[in-house]
């Protein structure tokens, strides 16, 4: 769904939470820490900084990036037909949050390629990131991000900018490469 140009009023949403400067931002000892806060500054009224919902996702990526960025990364590679397919395939899944019920212990923990990983979750590859972000450094931010958060971050074989320059960003975070030949 394109919403490039369709600017649609919107009430006031309330306070919302000011974007981390860079010193700020801190890694968790559990990535759902992150989430954890995200909910508690919701239960104080405070309207998310990130957006959660594929709309809104777009909207603010046509709001924010170049023109020509927007239209390279929202073409999805080609006709869209792929990322129509995927978006149709997902959309008949869903998560059920079971609020209130605390087991004892979770332990969502995996051993993958001889490393110990606190969860199944990582960060995938993304193609051309690098475009996304306004010092063209998006391949950098996805891995600092990655610190920050503690969830393994993987490097794309069309990355910006070298993998050294970029891995270093991750910290002691696991970190993997997508190799695609060509």
């Amino acid at each position: 769904m394109n919403t490039k140009g369709n600017r649609a009023s919107v009430a006031d949403p309330g306070p919302q939470s000011p974007p981390p400067k860079k010193d700020e931002i801190t890694a968790t000892s559990n990535f759902g820490d992150f989430q954890n806060g995200v909910y508690a500054e919701a239960l104080q009224g405070v309207t998310s900084r990130y957006p959660f919902d594929f709309a809104s996702i777009e909207r603010k990526a046509s709001e924010t990036l170049p023109e020509w960025v927007y239209r390279y990364v929202s073409a999805a590679a080609g006709d869209g037909r792929t990322q129509r397919a995927n978006v149709d395939a997902y959309s008949r899944y869903g998560i059920v949050p079971r609020m209130m019920v605390s087991p004892l212990k979770r332990d969502l923990s995996i051993d993958l390629f001889g490393k110990h990983l606190a969860s199944p979750i990582f960060m995938c590859p993304v193609g051309l990131v690098g475009l996304c972000a306004p010092d063209f450094q998006g391949d950098v931010a996805a891995a600092q991000a990655s610190a920050a958060t503690g969830v393994p971050f993987t490097l794309s074989t069309f990355s910006q900018s070298p993998m050294e320059d970029v891995i270093r960003h991750t910290g002691e975070t696991p970190s993997f490469f997508s190799a695609v030949p060509s």
